[in-house]
């Protein structure tokens, strides 16, 4: 049994022994890659004790190994071993400083060749085809294990594994793994470990209560998270408490296995520094897991959002999202689709409905000034982006949608600041140029309705007539917006009064886009403003630099015709 840890290799020595004795002068042999030597003498209580050394060499003993991880390891060290025999049984105690030993795993076990990282094994037959593993590494992690073997595998029936610390002698069946390390890069070790053969020890973890200060999983990284989490009838009960997330998670592994989450708080961390894709080998999984996540306080881009409802439902090797709901006082957000190849190449294809009860407020709470005071507003229809839904991607961001407000005010601001809103308001009009609107536009223009039908495409939105109806005065925009670049090209119309008190909003009823442009359309044309003077220009440049051109003031019949 002990050649199982010790393949002994070009062994070459002398055997001396007597009816009682056994006696090794000196041996030379190869062993993990490297010379070692073996000296031996049976002691008076009839046990004979193996002394072994050697220098072990990684790169040619992991020479013939397909690990991906074996790679991982250069250069070579010494180590020594006791192997004590006795009524055919063998006991092992193995050491190693690993020094000079490269390793480029992924922490905590990456390592300069210099650098000390004592390695202890110990192995002690305590019954018939019974045996005790001990295991420790310098301060990352120690483990006692008590084995059975059945036929050619070994059964892992207790044990104790303690990450930085050490290892009590496992009481309990199953194996506890409990203790922290500074940082664990799950994805990368996932990614390692699911290609290690596990045929020869079968694990069955009962229970974990540990702590990490930085844990990356799935291509986000939690800080200061702590984990405890036991099995119960079959089903995965935890508790995790961190800078993240607070609440309780449920696995139920029945089919292709359920997460319920019930969160006091969840703040969408942010990705792993520096990580393309969360997992290296960009495999996606075959087998994903129902979600019903429920999170009180949801928080994402700092941004305190409201409470957070979650449904899926698999759909092969993608996410069907029957259900994703966001609430506020301000606001609600619904979004139902496909959420594809959520780990490897993300991809959102939903149908996006938002209700808005205040903008202002709104506004504010997303982390933006409040560039409108009061108002309503809706948002509908079909979009879909490269990311997860909790990554709206704007260069990717392609679809259409119908938004409407009402009964509103632009705020006075500085369009550096205010964005988009800034040119949407029209403020930079008398900012630009001596026109006939600075008292209409530069404190703050109000708005009875704001209506539109918006395509976007690869991030460029696009509108054909953005009607904007308010007591002082109507505006008319068509043209696009790089919503990435933060750029614009619009042809605004401005009729200096509203003769008509019509609601543009009746062209949202019956809801196809096409309706409402038509709609729109024919509004114009049959317009009583034929008769009034319009002023028509030209918005280019930034969202923060907007550059604007008078075209020239046009009577209303003309300006409505399209260039």
């Amino acid at each position: 049994s002990e050649g199982d840890l010790f393949p002994l290799e070009q062994v070459n020595g002398r055997l001396e022994f007597t009816e009682t004795d056994v006696y090794v002068p000196g041996a030379a042999m190869t062993v993990l890659g490297g010379p070692a030597t073996l000296a031996s003498a049976t002691q008076r209580d009839g046990t004979v004790r193996l002394a072994m050394s050697g220098r072990m060499n990684v790169e040619s003993f992991l020479r013939s190994s397909t690990a991906p991880w074996a790679g991982a390891l250069r250069g070579a060290s010494d180590w020594t071993a006791v192997i004590t025999l006795r009524k055919r049984v063998a006991d092992i105690v193995f050491d190693s400083t690993l020094e000079g030993i490269a390793s480029t795993l992924p922490a905590p076990l990456a390592k300069a060749a210099a650098d000390s990282m004592p390695l202890k094994l110990e192995r002690r037959v305590t019954g018939a085809r019974q045996d005790r593993i001990a295991i420790s590494l310098d301060n990352v992690f120690a483990a006692q294990l008590e084995r059975r073997r059945e036929g050619e595998n070994y059964v892992i029936e207790r044990g104790n594994v303690s990450l930085g610390g050490t290892a009590a002698e496992p009481e309990r069946k199953g194996v506890w793994v409990t203790g922290g390390l500074k940082s664990l890069d799950f994805d990368q070790w996932s990614a390692l470990l699911k290609s290690v053969s596990t045929s020869g020890n079968r694990v069955e973890f009962a229970g974990f209560d540990v702590k990490f200060g930085v844990l990356d999983v799935f291509g986000r990284r939690f800080n200061d998270l702590a984990i405890t989490a036991n099995a119960q009838d079959g089903v995965w009960q935890s508790v995790l408490v961190g800078r993240e997330l607070t609440g309780d998670v449920a696995w139920r592994p029945e089919g292709k296995g359920k997460v319920t989450a019930r969160l006091k708080r969840l703040a969408l961390p942010a990705a792993t520094p520096g990580r393309v894709t969360p997992v290296p080998d960009r495999e996606q999984p075959r087998d994903l897991p129902a979600l019903d996540i429920v999170a009180d306080q949801f928080q994402a881009r700092r941004a305190g959002l409201g409470r957070l409802e979650v449904t899926a439902l698999p759909d092969g090797r993608d996410w069907r999202l029957e259900r994703l709901r966001i609430t506020n006082p301000d606001a609600a957000l619904t979004i139902d689709g496909l959420w594809q190849g959520w780990l490897t190449m993300p991809r959102t294809k939903v149908n996006v409905k938002l209700e808005v009860g205040d903008i202002g407020k709104l506004l504010v709470r997303l982390g933006y000034p409040e560039g409108i005071k009061r108002g309503t507003a809706r948002l509908e229809g079909p979009l879909s982006w490269a990311g997860s839904p909790g990554e709206l991607d704007y260069a990717t961001l392609t679809g259409s949608f119908v938004l409407e407000a009402k009964k509103g005010q632009f705020v006075k601001l500085d369009p550096g600041i205010g964005k988009l809103l800034g040119v949407l308001s029209l403020q930079s009009l008398p900012r630009r140029l001596t026109l006939d609107f600075r008292d209409v536009f530069s404190d703050g223009f109000a708005f009875d309705e704001f209506v539109s039908a918006v395509t976007v495409t690869r991030g460029v939105a696009s509108t054909e007539n953005l009607r904007i109806q308010g007591p002082s005065a109507r505006i008319q925009m068509s043209g696009e917006v790089d919503l990435n670049a933060e750029t614009q090209k619009l042809r605004v119309k401005v009729f200096p009064s509203v003769s008509d008190s019509l609601s543009v909003a009746g062209a949202l009823i019956g809801g196809p886009v096409a309706g409402i442009a038509s709609y729109l359309v024919q509004k114009v044309l049959k317009d009583p403003f034929d008769q009034i003077v319009a002023y028509e220009y030209g918005v280019t440049g930034t969202w923060a630099d907007p550059q604007v051109s008078k075209i020239q003031p046009r009577r209303a019949a003309g300006a409505e015709q399209t260039p």
